[in-house]
């Protein structure tokens, strides 16, 4: 179990700690992730021919000097295709021959060998990539015939084979991607000899399902790259057919997420004709690296006033081709999502909607309609049937209805795997702790009072479970239940109701252990001042 340093309360068997109070636990609102976009494997030109595996790292805060050398890759391949989670970066597939292999960098170790991971469902090459945080997808690609097949990476549990999901509307390769949390744009390709005007969008929530017809693109292309903010994505450069070097291009075409059944926008252009580029990003800016023939000249594109010519940045490492390219800013990783950062280091609490406030040193102003925090898959609320304590401090701006402080449940049946913790706005004003279908601790009428702070323990000792309120019991029950979900969520229940409105200032777990009443006092009293009680 995690232990700090903290000499007011008590930090043996912390689970979770995030206080709004402490600067370095909100890492918002924008941007999340490391600082890095990673130019991966290609093919070398004249000096460096052949397939490689290393993987070049450019530092968006500094961005103008030559990249750094990491990696390398498993395999020495080029023309893969690449996705991101916040962690890390995932190369799938690739040429020489065609592989389905899986390549995982981890950005917090980026200097060692990548992981090999996946597989792909079937081996491919001149694929693309694009995700969201929770889930990769790899699409397209050339195993002897155009494909399309999309692959996609639980991040949770990458070691298995990649599921197959999709398909595109057509068959297709050379693509470029980039997408929103919501949706991922496969951006034109090539069936053989030309390329495509076409854009495919992929429904995260549904991705089974073929994808949607979008855009088009202003001209037909493929070798393309694709990179983009929370708004908009950028394709860009490419081929329009082959053999015919006069048909690369310069131009960069813009998609409007908000509107994206519209004809794309051009935009740019690059520094110079190209294809088989790559390109990642973070919220501010575009980064398109590479081109066939091979270089190492890098473009940035400003999204702020992105219709200029681009800027000439990096260069890489050296001249290469048919790259792919990741970062955990770019691309699906959205721009605007706000962690609220673990002191323990056991994880961060994903935010949407509460905001930040000064008050009381540091607090979460949750509206009251759609505004949450949620951890999922959290093994530290999964407590089993051994003891707890989880702690709050809590204030509830009205008391017109229910309002969720905190639950585990997975289910708003009678389960009796989680717990539940609210304010009973709309029945007399009280506190209640819920289990298995039922209110198990409920306070007295009217002990919760609107614009008021109070401390809240939950806490179970040797199969009693109690509700402390400043200091004081309001009650207990026997209880013997096994809490098994590991889903935590603040601020709503798990039907998306009962929304908090009020504010949460801190937040801890404690697991394997629970709270007396002296324990119960002591964490009190080392905070109160702060909130004036």
């Amino acid at each position: 179990m995690a232990t700090y340093y903290n000499p007011k309360i008590i930090t043996n068997n912390i689970e979770f700690s995030v206080d709004a109070a402490n600067v370095k636990s909100w890492n918002g609102p924008s941007p999340i992730g490391t600082d890095y976009g990673y130019f991966g494997a290609g093919y070398g030109d004249i000096g460096y021919p052949g397939n490689v595996s290393i993987v070049d790292r450019i530092d968006y805060s500094n961005d103008t000097a030559t990249m750094v050398e990491k990696g390398p890759l498993t395999v020495a391949t080029y023309k893969r295709g690449a996705v991101s989670s916040i962690s890390h970066g995932y190369w799938g597939g690739g040429q020489y021959t065609e592989v389905s292999t899986v390549d995982r960098v981890d950005y917090s170790n980026d200097t060692a060998t990548a992981s090999a991971r996946g597989p792909l469902t079937s081996a491919k090459w001149n694929m693309c990539g694009v995700g969201n945080k929770d889930y990769g997808y790899i699409t397209a690609g050339y195993p002897g015939v155009a494909r399309t097949a999309i692959d996609r990476i639980d991040y949770s549990n990458d070691t298995p084979t990649a599921s197959s999901k999709g398909q595109l509307s057509g068959n297709r390769y050379d693509a470029g991607a980039t997408g929103t949390q919501s949706y991922g744009y496969i951006a034109g390709g090539s069936p053989q000899p030309n390329g495509v005007t076409s854009v495919d969008r992929i429904d995260y929530s549904s991705d089974t399902s073929t994808a949607a017809a979008k855009g088009p693109l202003t001209r037909a292309r493929y070798g393309l790259a694709a990179t983009g903010n929370a708004s908009y994505g950028y394709c860009a450069a490419g081929d329009t057919s082959t053999p015919s070097p006069s048909t690369r291009l310069t131009t960069v075409d813009r998609i409007d997420y908000a509107s994206d059944t519209s004809t794309a926008l051009v935009k740019g252009p690059l520094s110079q004709i190209r294809y088989y580029l790559a390109a990642t990003g973070n919220a501010s800016y575009g980064y398109f690296g590479g081109r066939s023939p091979a270089t190492s000249i890098v473009d940035r594109i400003d999204y702020s006033n992105d219709t200029p010519t681009a800027s000439t940045k990096g260069p890489l490492t050296r001249a290469r081709y048919g790259l792919s390219a990741t970062s955990s800013r770019a691309n699906a990783n959205p721009s605007s999502e706000s962690i609220w950062k673990d002191m323990t280091g056991h994880g961060n609490l994903t935010i949407d909607g509460p905001t930040f406030s000064g008050l009381n040193g540091g607090v979460w102003d949750f509206d009251g309609t759609n505004d949450y925090m949620e951890k999922t898959s959290f093994s530290g609320v999964a407590f089993g049937t051994g003891d707890f304590a989880v702690e709050t401090w809590v204030r509830v701006d009205n008391l017109t209805a229910d309002h969720m402080i905190w639950e585990t449940r997975s289910a708003a049946s009678s389960t009796e795997d989680g717990l539940v913790f609210l304010a009973y706005g709309s029945n007399n004003d009280e506190w209640s702790v819920w289990t298995a279908g039922a209110s198990k601790i409920t306070g007295a009428n009217s002990s919760v009072a609107a614009d008021t702070w109070y401390h809240t323990i939950v806490t179970r000792i040797s199969g009693t479970t109690t509700l402390y309120v400043n200091g004081v019991s309001i009650g207990s029950f026997s209880d013997s239940y096994n809490y098994s979900n590991d889903d935590l969520r603040i601020g709503k229940n798990v039907t998306s109701a009962n929304w908090l409105n009020g504010k949460i200032s801190l937040f801890r777990v404690y697991k394997a252990r629970g709270f007396t009443a002296s324990e119960v006092l002591n964490n009190f009293n080392a905070t109160r001042t702060r909130f004036g009680v």
